[in-house]
């Protein structure tokens, strides 16, 4: 099987992990078998992995990493705000965007 290693995949993945994260976080029904902590601890850990390569692979929708739901359980990682703080300053601001033709 061909691994995808293109920027929306690997967000996609990045996703996953970090709703896997929240999920280990709020399992207590884990705690018999292992350490949900460190669970959630090394899920978040890919996950931000797998954002910075998709941000060094072209992701750069700063808005949609803020808000998608899925990477909550980033939301508290320095880590994460930091890549947040840089993929948002790499986007051009509303008004440097090209106008389309036949518009003011």
């Amino acid at each position: 099987m061909r691994q995808r290693s293109d920027d929306r995949s690997l967000y996609a993945a990045a996703c996953t992990r970090a709703v896997t994260a929240g999920v280990d976080q709020a399992g207590p029904e884990n705690s018999g078998r292992c350490d949900p902590t460190r669970l959630a601890r090394e899920c978040a850990d890919d996950a931000m992995s797998l954002l910075k390569q998709a941000v060094g692979t072209g992701y750069k929708n700063a808005d949609h990493m803020n808000q998608d739901k899925d990477l909550d359980a980033l939301g508290e990682c320095d880590d994460f705000k930091k890549l947040l703080a840089e993929v948002a300053a790499k986007q051009p601001s509303e008004t440097s965007k090209p106008k389309e033709s036949g518009q003011p």
